[in-house]
């Protein structure tokens, strides 16, 4: 009998033309559930792979600042551009800046051909903000710029070293330099164009960011 007569007819294999339609919407889903859970865990492998990633990111930058923190520490100092009204307590980074430079220079030594001038650069949490315990570990501070902050302590070296090598020879003990300078008119402090303005451009210009 011709297979149109009868739509419930037994096919060849003797599958019920019902039931084989429902088995391949079945295989279809099992298909479709695989391939989620199969794009799921490629997802939670690559969430994992970008977490380790970050982490040792991370943890290679917090080292570094580590470092110029084993130089001293400062407390109670907004993070820079996080700053409040001082009600609490705290001290604004930007106030520091402006003090910490006029109070780091100091003339050590002074003869009539020759001056050593002492300059110690703010410390790091002077510059950007206090941090504590927990900042430093993984996932740290999302209000702290962690990256921006070391590489711009970085260039605060680099400038320092720049800005006083132009009037003589310098030499660098973590965040004390010393120069020594032939350059006997070279003024100090207290005017445009004293060291002190130069330091206090050249180092606001790095923090321009």
């Amino acid at each position: 009998m011709p297979k149109k007569e009868n739509e419930n007819q037994l096919d060849l294999f003797e599958f019920d033309p019902i039931e084989k339609e429902l088995r391949i919407e079945e295989i279809n889903r099992i298909k479709s559930e695989e391939k989620k859970a199969s794009e799921k865990q490629r997802k939670e492998v690559e969430d994992a792979r970008r977490m380790i990633e970050s982490k040792k990111e991370f943890l290679n930058i917090t080292n570094k600042i580590s470092n110029y923190l084993s130089w001293g520490r400062a407390a109670n100092i907004y993070i820079l551009g996080c700053e409040g009204d001082g009600s609490d307590g705290m001290l604004d980074p930007h106030d520091l800046f402006y003090k910490k430079i006029e109070e780091g220079l100091s003339i050590i030594e002074e003869t009539e051909k020759n001056k050593k001038i002492k300059f110690v650069l703010p410390l790091y949490e002077e510059f950007f903000g206090s941090l504590n315990e927990k900042d430093l570990q993984y996932p740290g501070n999302e209000e702290y710029s962690y990256e921006m902050f070391l590489n711009a302590y970085k260039e605060l070296i680099k400038e320092t070293i720049d800005t006083l090598h132009f009037h003589g020879t310098v030499k660098q003990d973590k965040n004390v330099f010393i120069l020594n300078t032939s350059d006997t008119d070279l003024i100090l402090k207290n005017n445009a164009f004293s060291l002190e303005g130069e330091l206090t451009r050249n180092l606001h210009y790095v923090l321009c960011f």
